[in-house]
């Protein structure tokens, strides 16, 4: 019989600097089809994905330089949620 993997503990952890890079990826898969962004940024335009990445990029930035918490989920090492606490 298989093992079930799907039992995995979802887990809540603080996230710092160390966790930027796979913070944009996680906020860029969730963002790239969102209407919002698709309309503000001209999805039909090249370098969409672009305009995208470096708005993340930039929050996530700015979040950091302000001291601003940041906490994600992680699930088997894998962080799959990100979220930005603001003042």
């Amino acid at each position: 019989m298989a093992d079930n993997n799907n039992n995995a503990e979802a887990v809540l952890v603080r996230l710092d600097e160390t966790a930027r890079n796979e913070a944009q990826s996680v906020l860029f898969h969730a963002y790239r089809e969102e209407p919002t962004f698709q309309y503000l940024f001209d999805h039909r335009k090249p370098g969409y994905s672009q305009r995208v990445r470096a708005t993340i990029r930039e929050l996530i930035d700015l979040y950091l330089e302000l001291n601003q918490d940041a906490i994600g989920v992680m699930v088997d090492e894998t962080l799959v949620a990100v979220a930005f606490v603001g003042e």
